[in-house]
């Protein structure tokens, strides 16, 4: 792969990142898009008040198919300026094979296995309107544990997709909502073999009582027949 490859490439990108401004943001670590400040202790701060001194170090993007992601920042020796992820935002994404990360309008497993090519797209987006196929992934089924995020907007898909997040996510409470679902569904299988018992009791005690009735009318009749 040569430069001339990834010249257009890289001329998109630059456009892109003076599009959002960063052209003037990059020097004062100022910039349009949004940032995820990662403190000294290394771990990433959502809430402004509890937010440690410290430069961001990384930037939300939108990955190929909508997924919400962040991309490292590289700064320069002096600590002033950072690439605004630019190494990240050159990587492409092939649609064919869904090979991703490489560099250069040609997807290079495709190449090597002989396939046919098709255009790649960026492996990353500065916006999600951008993103050219946006899957769907949140959908109307909320996680069974009530403080879980995955809830209202962000519930899952199908009741089958909820079931994989707890049993990743919440192997504890997902294990003891199965064993009272399995206590609730013995409890409804023995009160349902009760009904069914009792059911079949009375209809025994239907059937004698009817057969009792009719003997007595068998006998009345019998003894009406005889002659005097």
């Amino acid at each position: 792969m040569t430069d001339a490859d990834i010249d257009p490439i890289a001329e998109q990108v630059d456009q892109e990142m003076m599009e959002t401004g960063e052209q003037v943001g990059i020097a004062s670590h100022k910039f349009d898009v949004e940032t995820i400040p990662v403190g000294q202790s290394g771990h990433v701060i959502f809430e402004k008040t509890k937010r440690e001194p410290g430069r961001p170090t990384v930037r939300n993007v939108w990955t190929w198919n909508g997924t919400p992601s962040a991309i490292p920042l590289a700064y320069e020796p002096s600590g002033k300026r950072h690439d605004g992820g630019r190494k990240y935002l050159l990587k492409r994404h092939c649609p064919t094979c869904n090979y991703t990360g490489f560099y250069g309008p040609i997807c290079p497993m495709c190449l090597k296995e002989g396939r046919e090519q098709a255009p790649v797209v960026p492996a990353f987006y500065l916006k999600r309107e951008q993103v050219p196929k946006q899957q769907r992934f949140f959908g109307a089924v909320d996680c069974f544990v009530p403080t879980c995020v995955r809830r209202d907007k962000y519930g899952f898909l199908d009741e089958p997709q909820m079931r994989q997040h707890a049993m990743g996510k919440h192997r504890l409470e997902y294990r003891a909502f199965q064993d009272s679902q399995q206590a609730r569904n013995d409890r409804e299988l023995s009160d349902l073999r009760s009904q069914v018992t009792a059911l079949m009791a009375a209809q025994m005690t239907r059937q004698g009582a009817g057969e009792r009735m009719a003997k007595a009318r068998k006998a009345r009749k019998d003894r009406v027949a005889q002659p005097a």
